[in-house]
Formats: C-alpha cells, structure tokens, sequence
C-alpha cells in the first residue's frame, strides 16, 4: 500500500558491463562493479542495498564463460536460461526456458556453447511477507487483492488520461512515460 511510483528503464540509461570476453551484463538492478543501474522507486525493496536485489541480463556469445560474483547468505538466486539451444551451469548442460536456483554464495559459472545464449539473474533477499497474487496485482492478502481490482475497474488507479484502454497510441513509434504531474518523458535515443 506504498504510494504509488513509476520509472521507466530506457535503453540508454541502462548500463552494460563486459565482465568476460563475449559476456554482457545489463544491468536493470543491483550493482556490478562500476555499472550503477537507474535507482530504485522510493518505496521498493532494492531501495535498501542490504538486500542485494539484482535484475541483470546476461548475454554470452559461443564459447564464452562467466563465473558469477558471489552474493551473501540468506539471498536468494535463480537463473533463467531463455534463449539458445545449449549452455551450461556448473560444468552441466541446461537447456534453453529452463531456471535453476543457485547458491549464490558459491562460484557460479555460466557458459553458452555452439549458440549464443541469453540468460536472465534474478536475486534478493526474502521479503519474508505473505505474498497474494492475481495478474498484475501483487498484495499480501486476498482482500487487498479484491480492492485493488475494484480501484483498477472503477477508477482506473485514479483515471487513464486516454480514450483508449488498451496501451496503444496508434501505430506510429512513440516511447513515451506520462506522470501523475503532468510531466512527459522520452528517451533520449527516440
């Protein structure tokens, strides 16, 4: 029940490391090295580095391998292994839409084989709440959940400035975040 917030992560505030020849990192959450992702909202779990959330992106090209950087114990790690036909983790195959949780305080090594392969780190430590679910509505309780879907078809979380409902504006390319203030953003690459 936090004030609501929203950030959009544009391509080209988001930064990209090269930890090992043939491995890029973007990095839309969580630190690594000197690549400092866009911040966090205000009111978000990753606002807090002590629990060491991170989203990255990783890419390998063939042949490449990366031993990940060790995290904490008491932090969960799960890799997402979604595209390429074959990799490893740890010296064993994986295969391509396959997820593996980690021990995040060991060496973890990823390596993509004949294919390139894109593999998605999702980290942090428990929140340690009860969690409610219902499509895009993440709450603790079922109730919460109730009313959240009651704002969302009564009031559209306050009212959608556009005639439409659906997210599209037409089939020209437009990128662009409107806030509650008034205020437009775009990127600077649009």
């Amino acid at each position: 029940m936090a004030e609501p917030n929203f950030s959009l992560l544009w391509s080209g505030d988001t930064p990209t490391v090269n930890p090992a020849n043939g491995v890029t990192v973007t990095t839309i959450a969580g630190q690594l090295g000197d690549a400092t992702p866009p911040s966090p909202p205000p009111a978000s779990w990753a606002t807090s580095p002590d629990n060491h959330v991170a989203v990255w992106h990783l890419t390998l090209e063939p042949g490449s391998t990366w031993t990940l950087p060790t995290a904490p114990t008491g932090v969960n790690r799960t890799l997402y292994f979604y595209a390429g036909t074959t990799g490893s983790l740890n010296g064993q195959p994986i295969a391509e839409n396959t997820g593996a949780r980690v021990d995040p305080t060991q060496a973890n090594t990823i390596a993509a084989n004949e294919t390139r392969s894109e593999v998605l780190l999702l980290q942090a430590r428990p929140i340690g709440e009860p969690v409610a679910q219902n499509g895009p509505f993440v709450m603790n309780e079922q109730s919460e959940i109730d009313e959240a879907m009651t704002d969302f078809r009564t009031t559209r979380f306050g009212g959608w400035p556009w005639a439409q409902g659906d997210p599209s504006h037409g089939p020209e390319a437009k990128r662009f975040a409107h806030f509650p203030n008034g205020a437009t953003e775009t990127p600077v690459d649009a």
